[in-house]
């Protein structure tokens, strides 16, 4: 076992123990906790695992760290049994898609903590298609009328501006019924514009930023991005983070480096390596990127030697190709955990301004960029 697999469970083991401790009326409202020195005598364990507990307990609002006076326990935690909603876009009916996807994982981490932690979730996959619109507000209503404690909502991928309206609508909806809200992987507005809901999401920016100068570490100087949608906020931020790092290595990219096309087409990828010699590409997701290195493959691409390229969510697919994918990992655990965390807090603190949580992304590298670099001649 890994040390930091052995510290994660430890750290789990103290946390569950003094939250059910708290649940069960063992430290009742008010009661000052023991020091951490105290608990990390009783538990075996540093004074930095327990203190890792205690944040999570405080993020889930059981609990109140006072300086200079100690931990207490909180005058109303949040009791175990009580159920929230959940409003996700419709997965397509791919088993690839169903079980490997970062949404679908998502929402599975999500139901598995909820439940873990003794709540149950509503979980309603919706079509955003205009003739499913009475079923998505059948939802919403389900939810408000159920008085669930909370709602999470992954805002359907915007496509037009009715798409956003859309978001914007049922957000509001849920609020005006008194349900607070935590808004999964993007916010419903692009920068600079922010709404007044808790957001929990990776940090695309710096993931994107992450591929880009791994690209050019490996000798890449035109580096292509491509995506399949052009207005969502989680590509845009990638896009943002990609072109950061190539003004700072002094490279003048060309907005024609860009490349959106709704449904990828070989002639179209064929046309823009050609066009300006790409030496790199970056893909919106993992799953794009295996289309795009069929295609350059067929085009005669040593994908990884003469091209190398990268994807983003280390989906399953990412090792199953040919040539193993360079990608992004998205720590999709600590985006449930830190959203359960972040509706409970809402929930005991519902008139703190919208806050939003960025986690970190991780670059996993693989064969797909490690090759030689191609020659310039």
């Amino acid at each position: 076992m890994r040390i930091e697999d052995a510290t994660t469970r430890k750290y789990q083991h103290i946390r569950d123990e003094l939250a059910e401790a708290i649940r069960t009326g063992h430290f009742p409202p008010k009661q000052k906790l023991p020091s951490e020195t105290q608990l990390a005598k009783k538990f075996v364990a540093s004074r930095g695992t327990v203190l890792r507990a205690l944040l999570d307990l405080s993020h889930a609002g059981l609990i109140e760290r006072r300086r200079g006076s100690g931990t207490f326990v909180k005058i109303n935690p949040p009791r175990s049994g009580g159920k929230f909603g959940l409003i996700a876009p419709a997965l397509p009916d791919l088993p690839e898609v169903r079980t490997g996807s970062v949404l679908g994982i998502i929402l599975r981490k999500i139901a598995e903590e909820t439940g873990r932690r003794g709540y149950s979730v509503m979980h309603h996959a919706l079509s955003d298609s205009p003739s499913r619109k009475e079923e998505i507000w059948q939802a919403v209503q389900r939810i408000i009328e159920q008085r669930t404690g909370g709602a999470f909502f992954l805002p359907f991928p915007v496509a037009s501006p009715e798409t956003q309206m859309l978001n914007l609508e049922i957000a509001r909806a849920l609020a005006k019924a008194g349900i607070p809200i935590v808004l999964l992987d993007c916010d419903l507005m692009d920068r600079p514009e922010r709404s007044n809901f808790d957001v929990v999401s990776a940090d695309n920016q710096q993931g994107g930023a992450l591929l880009a100068e791994h690209l050019v570490k490996q000798g890449c100087r035109r580096i292509g991005f491509v995506s399949n949608v052009r207005d969502a906020s989680t590509v845009s931020e990638r896009i943002l983070g990609y072109r950061s790092v190539l003004t700072k290595h002094d490279i003048a990219a060309s907005p024609k480096w860009l490349l959106y096309e709704p449904e990828l087409k070989e002639a179209t990828l064929k046309k823009m390596m050609e066009q300006y010699s790409l030496d790199g590409l970056i893909f919106k997701d993992d799953h794009l990127a295996a289309l795009g290195c069929r295609y350059l493959a067929s085009m005669g691409y040593r994908v990884g030697q003469e091209v190398k390229v990268a994807g983003f969510d280390d989906a399953p697919i990412a090792t199953l190709l040919g040539v193993p994918l360079t990608t992004v990992r998205q720590p999709l655990n600590d985006v449930a955990v830190n959203a359960i965390n972040l509706l409970l807090d809402r929930i005991q603190n519902p008139s703190q301004p919208g806050r939003t949580l960025m986690v970190n992304c991780e670059l996993v590298v693989r064969e797909s960029t490690k090759g030689p670099p191609r020659s310039k001649a």
